[in-house]
């Protein structure tokens, strides 16, 4: 009687506890990656949210730096000076020029609301935005620094925030600005 002797070969492949081993490896640097794009969504986020912020302040402060400049003074009886929300009338050749803010009402997200919007409202023609509708003004107050009589420069203080309809922390920002301004005076 002869025995065969079976002839073994060396199986491939991986057993059990090694593709259990490499699932969860896998798993892990996975869920690491995933974090990571989450963190970088949420910052890019973010970012464009402050830069919204700041884009509008700056080209509020830009209009509002050349109408000081252009105008002869502050028209007293038209402005409201030291309050939360200010308004500023500047005397002008041709007429006067208006810095306020108004209520608007957006929707976003499917969401109504009322956001404050500054404006400017040149003489002859009807109010037009300053800031955009990404943006609510908190606070807007205007203050003379140039001394007795009639303004030569003002401090204006304004608060925005980002609109945030849903009250998510990651869209919540808000920033305070503050800028002097001077009337160009003319000298011979």
């Amino acid at each position: 009687m002869t025995h065969r002797i079976a002839n073994h070969r060396p199986q491939s492949g991986f057993t059990l506890v090694e593709t259990i081993a490499y699932v969860a490896i896998f798993s892990i640097f996975i869920s690491f990656a995933l974090g990571f794009f989450w963190q970088m969504q949420q910052a890019r986020i973010k970012s464009g949210i402050v830069r919204e912020v700041k884009e509008n302040a700056a080209q509020a402060f830009e209009l509002l730096k050349t109408e000081v400049r252009n105008a002869q003074s502050v028209d007293a009886p038209g402005s409201q000076l030291g309050q939360t929300l200010g308004t500023l009338s500047l005397t002008r050749t041709d007429g006067t020029a208006l810095f306020d803010t108004a209520l608007k009402s957006i929707t976003v997200g499917g969401v109504p609301l009322e956001i404050r919007k500054l404006r400017l409202r040149l003489p002859g023609q009807l109010a037009e935005d300053a800031t955009s509708d990404h943006v609510t003004v908190a606070r807007f107050e205007i203050s003379d620094v140039g001394g007795a009589g009639l303004p030569t420069a003002l401090r204006i203080q304004m608060t925005l925030a980002s609109v945030n309809p849903g009250q998510d922390p990651l869209y919540d920002f808000t920033m305070d600005f503050d800028s002097t301004l001077s009337f160009r005076t003319e000298t011979l």
